[in-house]
């Protein structure tokens, strides 16, 4: 029996496949499963990837470093999210690109030679999750596009409101879980945590947003 099934039916890679599907998929071999600590290296930079990794438990960062060393977070990924996706068809190296655990965390590992063996005895589970791949792929490039259009605001308070405006929801349920706080968001934001915090502030007492525990609502436009 496939223990984490019902950690994996939160991820895209596993969307429309069953638990019996995922279960001939892995032939009986309990898959590989590493256990991380918050800020511990889970994909260095100079390595390249073998495995399509999923997150299980906790939350996981990408990072990019720029030539400054400033590390800039390009993605946080959730229970369900994966990585390595888009780098493994031709080893391609993640050049400054590196992972970290933002809490502890547990990483499912399906190793990329095993999914790209299309044989005529190919299980249906991997020929869906070959499916699923080019949607995994394009939802992070949406993703990207997205957050692009919040770096292109000028202002500190413009970037916040397009940011609110498109991911409300997404933070709420990230502040929620604890997979994020105002440091991550400022970085992603590309701002500093102190910017950020007043600009807050600065909104909720002229009525724009509404800050809660895990909340930060858009009340209604600038």
């Amino acid at each position: 029996m496939l223990t984490y099934f019902e950690e994996l039916k939160t991820s895209l890679l596993f969307n429309g496949i069953s638990q019996k599907e995922a279960e001939d998929f892995f032939g009986g071999i309990p898959p590989r499963i590493k256990k991380f600590r918050k800020n511990d290296i889970i994909q260095g930079s100079a390595a390249g990837l073998k495995d399509i990794g999923i997150v299980i438990e906790g939350s996981a960062l990408t990072i990019k470093e720029d030539a400054q060393g400033k590390n800039i977070i390009l993605y946080l990924i959730r229970k369900g999210g994966t990585f390595g996706e888009a780098f493994n068809y031709k080893n391609v190296q993640l050049n400054g690109l590196y992972l970290t655990a933002a809490k502890n965390c547990r990483i499912l590992y399906i190793p990329v030679e095993k999914l790209l063996d299309v044989t005529p005895r190919s299980t249906s589970a991997q020929i869906k999750m070959l499916k699923n791949i080019p949607i995994i792929i394009s939802t992070k490039l949406r993703k990207q596009l997205l957050r692009t259009t919040y770096l292109l605001k000028t202002s500190a308070r413009d970037k916040i409101i397009s940011f609110l405006e498109e991911e409300s929801a997404v933070l709420e349920s990230a502040l929620t879980s604890g997979d994020m706080n105002k440091t991550l968001l400022a970085n992603y934001l590309n701002m500093d945590r102190t910017t950020l915090s007043k600009e807050l502030s600065s909104m909720q007492k002229e009525g724009l947003i509404l800050i809660e525990k895990n909340r930060i609502v858009l009340l209604k436009p600038a």
